[in-house]
């Protein structure tokens, strides 16, 4: 597989550092030069908003320090150049982990969708399943702009969709993380072991309202 390009989305990181962000975790697998752009801000219907807390955490990281890198921020946006990479070198593969808005606007500019992209892998939804946004009921990337799953699913791509009753059937639980602690032998697994340990610390406060060890966040069970 040969990745083209990253795009930051309508997701919880503010532009700026979503696109810096971006630029350097290719760098830690040895793929500095793959070019980014950044996503569409506002949604493409009417959507909901991440967390204020969320997108702050998101923005810094959970306080990782990335040094400087050499990849391209390209001039034209997110949408703008998934459109020309299907283009020039479709069909493509499309592997979406946030929500679909900057895919749903790049639809638009494809007369015929299918011919430019192979799949779409789209982590996203809740079937039969509890929902994990505030209404109960969406998945947090679908719930952000539905609109735009709309225009996906109806644009004739084939569409694989990981959904919450996939995701929340492999969750991380202490045993891994402990063994990630043990077994960091490259750059990326110290960032992942890095962001789990950050998430650690800012998980303090029990229910009752009682001091409570820490617990990281994203680990779901102990």
């Amino acid at each position: 597989m040969r990745v083209r390009t990253l795009t930051p989305v309508t997701g919880e990181s503010h532009c700026d550092r979503g696109v810096a962000n971006t630029r350097a975790l290719p760098a830690l697998v040895g793929l500095p030069d793959i070019t980014v752009a950044c996503g569409q801000q506002q949604t493409v219907g009417a959507g909901n908003e991440w967390p204020a807390d969320w997108r702050e955490a998101a923005d810094r990281l959970d306080g990782l320090d990335f040094a400087p890198t050499d990849a391209v921020v390209d001039d034209a946006d997110a949408a703008e150049l998934l459109a020309s990479i299907a283009a020039d070198h479709g069909p493509v593969t499309i592997i979406a982990l946030g929500p679909l808005t900057n895919l749903a606007v790049a639809i638009d500019q494809w007369p015929d969708p299918p011919k430019h992209v192979a799949e779409i892998v789209s982590m996203g939804g809740a079937l039969d399943v509890e929902g994990n946004a505030t209404n109960g009921v969406a998945e947090w990337n679908y719930f952000i702009d539905p609109s735009a799953v709309d225009i996906v699913l109806r644009s004739g791509i084939p569409v694989t969709m990981v959904p919450l009753d996939a995701t929340n059937s492999v969750p991380v639980t202490k045993a891994w993380f402990d063994a990630l602690t043990g077994n960091r032998v490259t750059a990326a697994a110290d960032a992942v072991h890095d962001l789990f340990a950050a998430s650690d610390r800012t998980s303090s406060v029990s229910t009752s309202g009682t001091s409570s060890p820490p617990q990281p966040r994203s680990i779901q069970q102990w």
